[in-house]
């Protein structure tokens, strides 16, 4: 829900007040949303692991305690984190004081609002967790048109801040009491550093990219950049959201001592989710500057080439199967995604900081590019040799996508982006790629049925 408030958001600062305008505000968006991932992420990833753990054991009294230390300990990493915001804000972006101190409360509303979630999730509170959601979204994007309607643009962020403020308060554990031993609060704070280090590779290079491109792009180009990284990233939701569904199943035949029913597992998971979602992302690419026109409105067309780029590395991050057998089995498959986490990271910042100051935000999406696959692709390879998987026939099917992307792409260039051009490309890419994932089709429609099935 967070991430579709998001997009709102940047499509109506974006047409009322024009690129320039969303540059400032995504900048400093992805700043705060980048210094949570140091601490309160892994906060509410912590809240939501011990506490489900102690209403496991039965222990409420050790729920209670857990939900107490970590609110503690995420507030004062919140609160450090939002300093450290207004200060980037205020000297190194040249905003001013305000503009900082904004930064600041909308980086610790964030971190509160991350807690918070996931001590309801830890609670079991699905349902609580989704219609606060939903009331933050509501208020955010209310306050938001009146801000824009008055004019008052020093207060963008303010909107934000009081979403998560919302979100964050109403489940706080205020008067909580209890003391946890000290073997668990070091669990938990070691559970907490790695996890941050795993979190902060993993989502820290997009964030990132647009930070960085403020130092070597103007602001009007970074609201092209930012338009499209708010466009291309929700796409992955639905390939993330099926993962979610597909992922237990997994883990559990791997707990269980069946290794051939989890490989199997994990070649469906693998096939289905790269048949049905590899097509919107390659339409996405083909209809980049039609998407980014109607969406953004016609300022933001010269924003297509970094949504198309954007959209070829979420698709890589978005067939992340071996990601979830690594992470969801064996403790050495965590440490080894963490490894390739942090590598792709430094990698793709060194590619920002060679190309951004000669192609600007352009260089930025190279970087994230870069990083992305390399994310993707060396897990992918680990898994293929360690179990052994049947991968020959889907690598060929994603090899096949990308080559008619990338042919489509210079076709556009040659045709100077005729619209009957991209509804050929459409229309060869759904019937090639209906022909060859028959099988795949099948198999995922017999799931959705078993899957439905299931929930009644």
């Amino acid at each position: 829900m967070q991430g579709l408030t998001r997009l709102a958001y940047s499509i109506l600062v974006g047409r009322i007040l024009g690129p320039a305008a969303l540059g400032e505000l995504a900048s400093v968006l992805a700043l705060s949303s980048f210094l949570v991932l140091f601490w309160p992420s892994a906060g509410g990833n912590a809240a939501g692991k011990f506490i489900a753990m102690a209403r496991g054991e039965g222990d409420l009294n050790s729920a209670r305690s857990t939900q107490r230390f970590v609110a503690v300990s995420s507030a004062i990493g919140g609160a450090i984190l939002a300093v450290v915001a207004s200060l980037v804000v205020s000297f190194q972006f040249g905003a001013g004081w305000f503009a900082g101190l904004m930064a600041g409360a909308l980086t610790l509303s964030l971190a509160g609002y991350n807690f918070s979630r996931g001590l309801r999730v830890g609670y079991g509170h699905f349902r609580t967790t989704a219609l606060w959601d939903i009331i933050a979204s509501t208020v955010s994007l209310t306050l938001l048109t009146g801000v824009l309607v008055a004019g008052w643009s020093a207060l963008l962020l303010a909107p934000l801040i009081t979403g998560y403020a919302i979100f964050a308060i109403t489940a706080w554990p205020f008067g909580s009491v209890g003391r946890l031993d000290s073997v668990r609060r070091k669990e938990i704070l070691r559970f907490t550093a790695w996890s941050s280090l795993n979190i902060m590779a993993a989502g820290g290079l997009l964030q990132l990219s647009i930070v960085l491109a403020r130092q070597w792009a103007s602001t009007a180009e970074l609201g092209f950049y930012g338009a499209a990284v708010q466009l291309a990233t929700p796409a992955s939701m639905l390939s993330s959201a099926m993962l979610t569904a597909m992922g237990p199943t997994l883990v559990t035949r791997y707990a269980s001592g069946d290794l051939t029913g989890m490989r199997q597992e994990l070649a469906r998971i693998m096939n289905i989710t790269v048949a049905f979602f590899m097509p919107l992302f390659a339409i996405g690419v083909f209809w980049a500057q039609a998407v980014m026109f109607v969406v953004f409105g016609p300022d933001f067309a010269a924003g297509a080439v970094y949504l198309g780029l954007l959209f070829i590395a979420v698709s890589a991050t978005s067939f992340n199967a071996a990601n979830a057998r690594l992470n969801g089995t064996e403790a050495r498959g965590i440490r080894e995604l963490a490894a390739v986490n942090v590598v792709s990271l430094v990698l793709g910042l060194a590619i920002m900081a060679w190309l951004g100051p000669i192609l600007g935000a352009f260089g930025s999406a190279v970087g994230y590019m870069t990083g992305a696959l390399v994310s993707s692709v060396v897990p992918f390879l680990i898994v293929w040799r360690r179990d052994s998987m049947p991968w020959f026939p889907v690598l060929g099917r994603l090899l096949t996508a990308y080559v008619l992307m990338a042919g489509a792409l210079f076709g556009q260039k040659l045709t100077d982006g005729s619209q009957w051009w991209n509804v050929a490309c459409t229309v060869a890419f759904i019937l090639i790629w209906s022909l060859i994932n028959r099988a795949s089709f099948s198999s995922g429609l017999r799931w959705a049925k078993t899957f439905l099935h299931r929930r009644r």
